[in-house]
């Protein structure tokens, strides 16, 4: 396997972490204040705009490496493993404590 080089890996992950950059600090204050709406709002758009572009962005370079688009081989590739029943109740452990906070706190802020 050859490797993509570090030109082809800052031209992969720069340019839309150019984009993250510029959608915290301009497009949302700009969303802000043109709507009037929270940050969380102009967030919620901008934040999965640009982690598809960084998803896409791995897969053009996992592609460019030579690799066949199979989950097994992708799998191997981004070192994705089944979790085990103990991850899976961290997973519900820490999802139940940030909805307890989440609940909990949220009449703090009113």
């Amino acid at each position: 396997m050859q490797p993509l080089g570090i030109g082809g890996t800052l031209l992969l992950f720069i340019i839309p972490a150019a984009i993250l950059y510029w959608a915290h600090n301009f497009f949302i204050p700009g969303f802000m204040g043109k709507t009037g709406y929270p940050y969380l709002a102009g967030y919620l758009i901008a934040w999965p705009i640009t982690m598809v572009m960084f998803f896409i962005a791995a897969l053009v370079g996992y592609k460019l490496e030579g690799n066949a688009l199979r989950w097994s081989s992708s799998a191997l590739r981004f070192r994705l493993a089944n979790m085990t029943g103990r991850d899976w109740l961290w997973t519900l452990g820490l999802f139940l404590v940030s909805m307890a906070l989440y609940f909990g706190l949220g009449s703090s802020s009113q």
